[in-house]
């Protein structure tokens, strides 16, 4: 798994704002972790070739006592230990943060350089509710929370065809790809004003009816992302993070891809959050890919 020379000893106990080649970061506040999570960044760091890293970064309030008063190597070695038994062919390397500050050692790892942030979904495990938070309103590299279910290889990817929510789109297609699975499309158009194009795709004739336009839309930010012609695509009516919850149930997802806009605290105090409220009440695992990205 990892070569002779990285033994717990040598792994690096704290973690720096050096910038580091880039990598998959799975992230951990327990040594209690589902097999799921670390198979689910073994696989993406395979499959896009790159450093797979391990972080303990254990919360002073919600560690069990007995887990803080444990030097570092005997965390380190328990670590790899877990992470050798659910899935022998990852090849990583540990590293754990005991900072007092639970937010900023997050802080810190989400302007790391890295490709992808694995970590529990809140309801999932033990993260903190206000630690998922933080990590959705403030990292700016994709993040999965993974949440076991179902292997059924379907991906569900939710988009409003805007500018912002486009990488997620082409991330899905991406992973469905590599991963060979089952991709749906589910466009949630509003249906105000269906003669005023809200996407770059949409033609805004007010002649056509508004659902068709919606799923012509669709089609034609499918064929600009170049995903293949038998990929489905739905379209649905708000309000929106149910209308995604309640297809991706039905489409029995393992994985739901979502876009992030960080909208500012005034925005989402007035309109509340699409992205926010999927990942609580999602059925499977969300990978969330900021605007930008």
């Amino acid at each position: 798994m990892s070569s002779d020379s990285e033994t717990p000893e040598n792994l690096g106990a704290q973690m720096t704002t050096e910038k580091t080649k880039s990598r998959v970061l799975l992230l951990l506040e327990s040594l209690w972790m589902r097999a799921d999570h670390v198979r689910e960044a073994a696989e993406f760091a395979r499959a896009r070739d790159t450093e797979l890293e391990v972080r303990l970064v254990p919360s002073l309030n919600d560690a069990p006592l007995g887990m803080m008063r444990r030097t570092d190597r005997a965390l380190l070695q328990d670590l790899q230990t877990m992470v050798e038994t659910a899935d022998p062919e990852a090849k990583a390397k540990f590293s754990l943060d005991r900072s007092e500050n639970h937010l900023q050692a997050l802080s810190l790892a989400t302007r790391e350089e890295s490709e992808l942030i694995v970590t529990a979904h809140p309801s999932a495990t033990s993260l903190r509710s206000d630690a998922a938070t933080f990590l959705l309103r403030h990292t700016m590299i994709p993040l999965l929370m993974v949440r076991p279910t179902l292997p059924t290889q379907h991906i569900v990817a939710a988009t409003d065809l805007i500018d912002p929510s486009l990488p997620a789109l082409d991330s899905a297609w991406t992973t469905a790809q590599r991963r060979r699975w089952k991709l749906t499309t589910v466009h949630c158009r509003s249906p105000l004003l269906p003669s005023v194009p809200i996407s770059p795709f949409e033609s805004g004739d007010a002649f056509i009816e508004p659902a068709e336009s919606a799923r012509r839309a669709l089609q034609r930010a499918h064929e600009s992302l170049g995903i293949e012609r038998g990929v489905e695509g739905v379209v649905t009516l708000p309000p929106t993070a149910r209308s995604i919850l309640e297809h991706a149930r039905r489409a029995r997802a393992e994985m739901l891809v979502i876009g992030n806009h960080h909208r500012t605290w005034l925005r989402r105090l007035f309109f509340g959050s699409t992205c926010e409220s999927v990942v609580r009440a999602s059925p499977c695992s969300v990978l969330v890919v900021p605007a930008g990205v």
